[in-house]
């Protein structure tokens, strides 16, 4: 209210992307059908429908790295490569929310362990978490990296696809280790704090997680 701003609500977005983007698939075809929202605000509507873009087309090829077809799309629409970009940057923050955020499962864990825990499960938590913490940024800050390198190599997207799907996949390889290696990482910390505790304290804590 202090701004004027009203996000578009999901089931709203929904039921416009229904209207419009799946019919333009259907009648123009996965390969030449395009997307602009010249009012797009937050990029919501742009976001469901990319995500749209990108379901269809790991139908369609699951084999190719998809994630360029759409990026692809998105280029060719945008006034710029620095406007084509940073909507490729806000993509990439909401779909790797964990690359920008802090209070992550095993913090949250961590810090109620600290809380109601006995003396030797929050000595397991010192333990555990410092080494979590460096491990973690490490992988964030390799991240980053690979994010900021996929990017400069989709600014050219539009200029000669093709050849793009082989580089880009190295990216996207690249980043996919990476996520493993942080779930693998938020796994086995996760693990290590949780193993003295009582079956209780697991429950607290998986309504903690859950919000309850």
């Amino acid at each position: 209210k202090r701004y004027a701003l009203l996000q578009t609500p999901d089931f709203v977005e929904s039921f416009i992307l229904d209207e419009t983007l799946t019919p333009a698939i259907d009648t123009f075809g996965l390969e030449d059908c395009r997307l602009i929202d010249p009012t797009c605000g937050s990029g919501h509507l742009l976001l469901g429908g990319f995500a749209r873009l990108l379901a269809a087309k790991r139908r369609e090829a699951p084999a190719v790295p998809v994630e360029t077809h759409a990026f692809a799309a998105i280029h060719q629409v945008c006034p710029s490569a620095e406007a084509a970009g940073a909507w490729t940057a806000r993509y990439r923050s909401a779909n790797y929310p964990w690359l920008w955020t802090t209070g992550d499962d095993v913090e949250r864990i961590a810090d109620w362990i600290l809380q109601n825990g006995s003396s030797e499960q929050q000595t397991t938590v010192i333990e555990v978490l410092p080494e979590y913490l460096v491990g973690r940024d490490e992988l964030r800050t390799q991240a980053q990296s690979i994010l900021y390198s996929g990017r400069a190599i989709g600014a050219n997207l539009c200029d000669d696809i093709a050849p793009a799907y082989e580089a880009a996949n190295e990216w996207l390889t690249k980043l996919m280790k990476n996520s493993g290696e942080r779930t693998m990482l938020m796994r086995q910390a996760r693990a290590r704090m949780e193993q003295p505790l009582t079956d209780g304290q697991r429950a607290a804590i998986a309504r903690l997680l859950l919000g309850r």
